[in-house]
């Protein structure tokens, strides 16, 4: 990633990002959802969206040799546990989420699809998150590599030293 692209991250996310009690009065109750709702299709299963999501990759690492998609490879890029991944495919309980962030980057999603993908667990992102403004900065740049993502989500998790980290890496466990 060049210093312009890490530049760039780091604006976007001093504009976006709203700490608790820093609300400012133009944007109190105004929180636009309508690509949430336009993205969100009754009937449609949050495993069926990322699968879709993942057809659309065309990535040949993720496709077996008779063309079906090569579930484990996908999940296991995107460094969601197999156990995470099992309870999205049969749809049992909505996943974490971190769970989530990770589909978002993995996918190479857009702001407005991954707001429709986080929707379907029920989740959205929140300006007063830190983490949640710096993934939105890294997808409105198009940075999808995990270890630049991780990166700079470390950069900002970093409180000091002595101090306790701001918020936990998705990607802790690189």
């Amino acid at each position: 990633m060049n210093k312009n692209t890490l530049d760039r991250i780091r604006m976007l996310v001093r504009e976006r990002y709203r700490p608790e009690g820093e609300r400012y009065p133009d944007v109190v109750g105004k929180v636009d959802i309508s690509g949430a709702l336009s993205a969100r299709k009754p009937g449609v299963s949050l495993y069926d969206s990322v699968m879709g999501y993942v057809r659309r990759l065309d990535c040949r690492d993720f496709q077996r040799k008779n063309g079906d998609i090569n579930e484990a490879s996908f999940y296991k890029y995107a460094r969601i546990e197999k156990s995470s991944w099992s309870r999205i495919r049969l749809g049992e309980v909505l996943p974490q989420k971190e769970t989530m962030l990770k589909l978002v980057i993995a996918l190479r999603l857009n702001e407005k699809e991954a707001e429709g993908l986080l929707a379907k667990a029920s989740l959205g992102f929140n300006d007063t998150d830190l983490r949640d403004m710096v993934i939105l900065s890294c997808l409105d740049v198009g940075c999808y590599d995990i270890e630049t993502v991780y990166e700079i989500l470390e950069e900002y998790a970093d409180n000091g030293p002595g101090k306790p980290r701001r918020f936990k890496n998705i990607y802790a466990d690189i």
